[in-house]
Parts: C-alpha cells; structure tokens; sequence
C-alpha cells in the first residue's frame, strides 16, 4: 500500500517499461495468430485498396463522413516498406505501438496536476489498454481513432490548465505537438467536441497579447485543421441525412444518457448488456456524486469539464454512427476511471486507501472477465492476398477475395481459393497483366419486428430490422406508412434498431429499407403494423409484454385487457377497471392498486409485496401462486 502511495517514480527506465508492458498486454488480449492474420474487412476493403488505387492520394479520401490520416498514412508506408505479402501485419503492429503510445502518455510527468502519484497514473495508462469494452478496437489501425482521442484530450487538458508550463517546452516538442495533434485530429471525427476549448486558448492568448509564436502556431494549425474536419464531417452529415436534428433530438438525448450510464458501469461489471437489474443503474449516480463531492473543495473545473467532454463524444458518436455509438464507450470509460483515481489520489487517509483497495479489487477482477478476446471474432475477416513466396517472387495467387472487391493483381495467371471470383484482365505491365478479381456481390433479405404489437399513445416502442446473411456495413432507413422517418442507422451485428414514442393513435405499417453496402446488395422488408391505443380504448386491448412504464392509468377502463407479463412496475392503478384482466406473469412492483376493481383477473404468480391494494376489490380473482407478502390490504375485498 505504501509503495503505491509512495513518491513520484523517477527512474528513466519508469516510461521504457510502462511501455513494453502496454505492448505485451495488447498482445496478451489478442494472440498473435490474430495479429498475424491480414487484418479485418474495413483494414482490407477501405484503407488497402484505396492506398493500391489512388497511392498518397488516398490519404484525401473521405469515409464514413470524416479523414482518416493516420491509418491511410500508415497503410501507404506499411504497402510500400513490407510488400502487399505482409502490409496488414505491419499495420496491425503499428497500430499497436500507436495505441500504446498514447495510452503511456498520461503518463509523463506533465500530467501529475491530473494524478501527482506517477504509479497511479501508470495504473491508468494500462487501465486504458485493458479496459473492458469492444474489441474490435484492439489491433487494427482502422481502429486507432479512440486512442487518438485519449491523445488529443490530454494534450487539450494542457494547453486549458497547464498553459504556462506548456509555454516552457522546447520548440522541437511543440513541433512534434503541432504534427501529432494535426495528424489526431484530421483522424478522428469525435475530436470535434474538443474545437470550443481549443478556441478558448486562442481567444484568451490574443486577448493577453503574448507573443510566443511558435507556441500559438503548435496549437493553432492543429485548431484550422480540425476546424477543417469540422465543416468536412458538417457538410457529408447534413447531405446524408435529411431528417432535422429537432424530430430525433429526444432519442440521441436518451440514447446518450443511457451509452454514458453504461459506461460507468463497465469500468465495474464487464457483461453489463446481459444484465438486466435495474439497480445497477444507481452506480453511475453514486459514482459521479463521489467524483464532485469530492472535489468541491479543490474546484470543479477539471472534473466538469472532463464530463463534459466525455459526454459530448458519446452525443455525437450517437449522431455520427447511430447503432455504433456503444463501440465509443471506452473513450468514456477511460476518463471516468481516471477521474475515480484521482480522487483517491487526493487524498491520503487509511480509510481511502482501504476503499481505493477495494475498488481496484473489483476493477481488476472486471477486466479479467473479459481480458482475453477470443480470435473468434476474426473468423469473417477475410484473407486478401498472399502474392509472394519465400523468394519473393509472384504466386500468382490470390487467397479470400472478400465479397464485392476487386483488386489489380500483377500476375499471369492468377487463381484463387474463392469458385465464384471472375477474373477479367484490364492491362499489362513488365511483370504480366493487371487482374482485377470481381467476385458477385451477395443478395440479401430484411426483416422487421416491434418489441409489440400493440401499444399506447405515449409509451416507447422500438423496431428492429435484421439483415441476412449479416452484411460488413451499411445503413437502414425505417418507413412508418411509407414515409422516411428519422435518420438511417448503421447496421451493427446485421441489425439496426429504431425507437420512437410520437406514434398517433391508430394503426401504422413499419418497413426497413437497407442501403446496401460494397459486399451486399439492397433490400426492403415487408410491413409490419402497430395498433396505437389511447388510454381511453384500453378495454379488451391486448398488451401482452409491453412495457407501460412511465404513464398513469389511474381510473382507466382495462376490463379483459390481456396485461399478461407487461412491465407496470411503478405505475399508478388506483381505481382502475381491471374485472377480468389477465395479469399473469405482470411486473408490479411498486404499483399502486388503491381501489382497483381486480374482480375475476388473473392473478396467477403475481408478486404483490408492498403494494397498495386498500379498498381494492379481487372477488372472485385466481390469486393462486400470488405473493401478498407486505401488501397493504385495508379494506381490500377478497385479498387472502
């Protein structure tokens, strides 16, 4: 305990380490045979393909609305040093070192106003690379945009609160700055949320008159060159989607609340997403209370502006990606964890020693839960080329050509392991003809399904298209009665979802349009309809399943209403019309049922503990297997 609390580590061989250990647990999670593969789809398909086709042009090319400077630049260095035999393999690694790198530099002594203890802030930097979260961000450079943006936080924590020192730098340093923050931003969309602050230091340092300019130029070319990614990923946004940002502002705002919730709580339970307990959602509350009550003293500005800065990347991954904002949780997680940590380094008690003990206990064991990612994941990720034998010399033969790409492959008779590839010759060079492998692109079929059939006016009902066979990309775009409603949404997994709780009473038909991707063709799902029933015409209604939560249904006629497993845990009941309802298997907890006529209703294996049920009438009700347990009964007719 003392050595952890003990004074700042000063060896030189401190960072060495720290970094060799970064690069062992990279590897550690993935094992090398992964590493050694050729790389994932998005490597392949977009990053090595455009780097054979348009060379250091291709660094200028725009996919998924933003630049991708770093990985394109890495993937022309990698083809032209290694060859096309082992380009992804050095992409791999050097996606590896970069991610490293930007995981130990919180760790440099810049960063103790932010953690004093250097082991801590050690802690941290491992804790960056084996935080639990996606793994499709480990090992592949097409991934490396959210340790790019762990890099370009720090480096704006430093130029908001440690200007002066900043100033102080070298100016080989504040070039090499002025590159990596280029380069960081020109690579990572969500970098954006960064402008304002990045803003504020220049307006604040004219406003002085300072005339350091080499220290105003590192960070006011990166500052145009993000500005520049701005209006880029601005202006792909607004021609991609139609839709106002006002008609689906309610659904990014819940949908951001709930990503960050999540994110707290990965830092401590891993499988969060196969947990259902609703009291796991008092962790984030209690954590970020800890957080600002504990720094109230000291002053909040750190802490609020890192939130907010977290906060905002989840927003706008929400708005940018859709269905993939949850791959941009570990940008969330790791900031969250650093700001935990940082209370613990405040201060120095045994008492908070113990619990920050007790709290690396259950992040640690967190993390080991799901350590190791397993190769499995890679099993789609296609072979693309193994062209060169031990001499060097061509194969000519191509491995997996994956689905809808074509690659110009400087061979005289090429084959390949894929029947279906079409090989056409363009044109011919010293070493044979140009091939250009055009395999068929796949067919493919959507379908649609509601989380009900029927709802009411109000509640929250989502839809859920499914692709298949599972496509590597692409967007879905949902119709209700024929009309584009809201923003299309990146497919994840072969699904996209769709939430909306504005539906008007009546009857409505849903369909899913996919857009298609390289690989795979377009397809539209058939309708599926939803009944939306006002709280008036609940009679007889069928609400099976559904969750009414969040509505009163207080004097409601609900006679023969099948309730049977609906969630109407909280609701208010009282005095509603229940006579021959079935509520089998309904969710009541906290309900209130004061003077609700539950006369002839199916109570079978309800739990009724502590709920009100005076003055209610259950005569003549199956109340066999109901739990009464607590259940406030004065004046209730027929309660056991």
């Amino acid at each position: 305990m003392r050595t952890i609390f003990s004074e700042n580590v000063e060896s030189r061989w401190f960072l060495p380490i720290l970094f060799l250990s970064g690069i062992t647990l990279f590897i550690l999670r993935k094992s090398i045979f992964v590493l050694i593969q050729p790389g994932r789809v998005e490597d392949v398909d977009v990053l090595l393909r455009e780097a054979i086709q348009y060379s250091w042009g291709s660094i200028f090319v725009v996919y998924n609305f933003y630049l991708h400077f770093i990985p394109r630049l890495v993937t022309i260095f990698s083809l032209y040093l290694f060859g096309i035999a082992n380009v992804n393999l050095a992409m791999n690694i050097a996606a590896i070192i970069i991610a490293t790198l930007c995981a130990v530099f919180f760790s440099t002594k810049q960063f103790r106003f932010i953690i004093k203890n250097d082991t801590l802030r050690a802690l941290c930097s491992l804790f960056i690379i084996a935080a639990p979260g996606m793994s499709e961000i480990y090992s592949n450079i097409s991934s490396i945009q959210w340790f790019l943006n762990i890099f370009t936080m720090l480096f704006t924590l430093l130029l908001l609160f440690r200007y002066e020192e900043y100033q102080k730098q070298s100016k080989k340093k504040k070039y090499l700055y002025a590159f990596f923050c280029s380069a960081s931003f020109l690579s990572s969309a969500f970098s954006i949320v960064f402008l304002p602050a990045l803003i504020y230091v220049i307006i604040r340092e004219i406003r002085k008159k300072r005339g350091e300019i080499i220290t105003i130029i590192s960070y006011a070319i990166p500052t145009s060159l993000l500005l520049l990614q701005t209006l880029l990923l601005y202006f792909n946004y607004s021609q991609q989607f139609k839709s106002p940002i006002v008609q689906v502002s309610t659904d990014i705002v819940r949908s951001t609340i709930q990503i960050f919730s999540a994110s707290v709580i990965k830092v401590f339970y891993y499988n969060i997403f196969q947990y259902s307990g609703e009291w796991m959602y008092l962790i984030p509350i209690g954590v970020i209370a800890f957080i600002l009550l504990n720094s109230i003293r000291n002053g909040l500005k750190f802490e609020i502006f890192v939130l907010c800065c977290v906060t905002a990347t989840l927003f706008w991954s929400v708005i940018v990606r859709g269905g993939m904002a949850e791959r941009f949780m570990s940008f969330a997680i790791v900031f969250l964890f650093i700001l935990v940590v940082r209370q613990f380094d405040k201060k120095k008690s045994l008492l908070f020693r113990l619990i920050f003990f007790a709290v690396m206990i259950i992040v640690i064991s967190n993390i080991a839960s799901g350590f190791f990612i397993s190769s499995s994941a890679d099993k789609n990720w296609k072979y693309v080329t193994d062209l060169y034998d031990p001499s060097g010399k061509y194969q000519c033969y191509v491995g997996e050509v994956p689905h809808g790409w074509a690659i110009l492959v400087p061979c005289l008779k090429p084959m390949s392991n894929n029947a279906t590839t079409i090989p056409t010759s363009s044109s011919s060079t010293s070493s044979g003809p140009l091939i250009t492998f055009t395999p068929p692109v796949v067919s493919t079929t959507t379908s649609i399904m509601s989380s009900s059939s029927s709802t009411i006016s109000g509640l929250l009902v989502t839809f859920t298209a499914t692709i298949l066979p599972t496509p590597d990309y692409g967007t879905v775009q949902f119709y209700i009665d024929d009309t584009v409603t809201g923003r299309p949404v990146t497919i994840f997994g072969g699904q996209a979802t769709f939430s909306i709780s504005s539906l008007s009473v009546g009857s409505h038909h849903i369909s899913a349009s996919y857009s298609g991707a390289p690989n795979f063709y377009a397809s539209i799902s058939d309708q599926t309809t939803i009944t939306v029933l006002s709280t008036s015409n609940l009679k007889g209604a069928n609400l099976s399943g559904i969750n009414i939560q969040g509505i009163s249904l207080s004097g409601v006629d609900l006679q023969g209403t099948n309730l049977s497993g609906a969630n109407m845990q909280g609701i208010d009941l009282s005095n509603a019309n229940l006579q021959d309802a079935d509520l089998h298997g309904a969710v009541l907890q906290g309900t209130n049922l004061k003077g609700a006529n539950l006369m002839g209703a199916n109570l079978n294996g309800v739990v009724l503990s502590g709920i009100d049920l005076s003055d209610a009438n259950l005569k003549g009700a199956n109340i066999k297997g109901a739990s009464f347990a607590g259940a406030i009964t004065n004046g209730c007719n027929g309660c056991p």
